[in-house]
């Protein structure tokens, strides 16, 4: 799998890179705001 990425031109590589890092810095995100908001909820109640 590595070697077909390798074997792509730079700027696919590029693309699936910056594609890469998106999704996971979404998820980083998602995974933040639903812990914060159950911690909210755990010092309200």
């Amino acid at each position: 799998m590595l070697d077909r990425i390798r074997r792509l031109p730079e700027a696919k590589r590029k693309l699936i890179f910056w594609i890469t890092v998106v999704v996971a810095g979404l998820a980083m995100i998602i995974w933040f705001v639903l812990t914060t908001i159950a911690r909210i909820k755990t010092l309200v109640s």
